[in-house]
């Protein structure tokens, strides 16, 4: 695939082909301008590996894919993907369980348990995981690209 450019100001995306290149004969400095609209205000962009559309590299979140911020946050409510996101991610958090309750249930059956609680408020009303999300765009880019 070529390479993309991103226009900050007239907001184009543009292959690398259609960029102006200009070179100084003094100086021998070379610049890039939009075509669109002139500016030199250009940043590399990348395609959003699940809906296709042009982004600066910048605006792209993963570890090892590029997601848009759009389509992460379209996820946002699903419990199942961010179950596997919480899973993705590797960090457990400890807690103290009442003795009597964990002598019942593994850890297993317990996130089980909250799954199946979260989804059955989730059919009640909603629930914003848009604060989790804060501090886990890369791991939930890298779970919705592999979907």
């Amino acid at each position: 695939m070529s390479m993309m450019w991103h226009c900050n100001d007239c907001g184009q995306n543009h292959y690398y082909d259609e960029i102006v290149v200009r070179r100084d004969t003094d100086t021998k400095e070379t610049s890039i301008t939009c075509p669109s609209c002139g500016s030199d205000n250009l940043t590399e962009a990348e395609p959003c590996e699940v809906c296709g559309e042009c982004y600066p590299i910048e605006d792209l979140y993963g570890y090892n894919h590029r997601v848009c911020r759009d389509c992460i946050e379209r996820k946002n409510g699903d419990i199942d993907f961010f179950a596997d996101v919480g899973k993705e991610s590797g960090c457990d958090v400890e807690y103290s369980l009442n003795s009597f309750l964990a002598s019942f249930f593994s850890k297993e059956e317990l996130e089980d348990l909250m799954i199946a609680e979260l989804k059955n408020r989730a059919s009640i009303r909603p629930v914003d995981c848009s604060e989790y999300l804060k501090y886990n765009m890369e791991d939930a880019a890298d779970v919705l690209a592999e979907e």
